[in-house]
């Protein structure tokens, strides 16, 4: 099932800032920018806060050199991926390369003209059916995306992440900032 979320009109200032930073790309960044902030507002409004650090999504360097909106909490990394208009979810294949557990995408659709996110659901990496795609991007279509309300559960059922061996996941991070990886 899907959920939809109104905007805040600071969260979309806030969003038109963090775009005015880029030459290229601001509406890519402004709409995946408004995405994070609905999904970031969804958690909360679920009992589920985020560590404002613990996301890469306002780093200037990651805009520049991928499409990512992440979200970290506890041991979860999700992925949002806003759209104006899409029935599916575009994966880049570049992202099969990392094993990196407890990976999850959620399709988002921002409708600017009433200032709403519509959050159709999720998967998580593992699940992703790699023989849907095309040259650069795995698609998974709305109908197989897994409810919201599946997602929320995952997160409140989370443990803590064990960063006792986060050496593989440091060696992403420091490719995305070195700018030796991009998506």
């Amino acid at each position: 099932m899907e959920f939809s979320m109104n905007v805040e009109e600071k969260d979309l200032d806030l969003c038109k800032l963090i775009a005015n930073e880029y030459v290229e790309d601001k509406n890519k960044v402004f709409v995946s920018s408004v995405g994070v902030c609905a999904f970031r507002n969804y958690l909360a409004d679920c009992n589920i806060e985020l560590d404002n650090t613990a996301s890469l999504f306002r780093v200037k360097k990651i805009y520049e050199t991928t499409d990512i909106a992440d979200v970290n909490y506890k041991s979860i990394t999700i992925d949002v991926r806003t759209y104006t208009n899409s029935d599916a979810l575009y994966i880049p294949k570049k992202h099969a390369n990392f094993n990196i557990p407890n990976f999850y995408y959620v399709l988002a659709l921002f409708n600017e003209e009433n200032n709403e996110v519509i959050f159709k659901g999720f998967i998580k990496a593992e699940e992703i059916n790699k023989n849907i795609s095309n040259d650069e991007f795995y698609i998974v279509y709305s109908d197989k995306l897994s409810p919201m309300e599946d997602l929320i559960n995952d997160l409140y059922s989370c443990e803590e992440l064990d960063v006792s061996d986060d050496s593989e996941l440091s060696e992403v991070y420091t490719a995305l900032l070195d700018g030796e990886l991009t998506f």
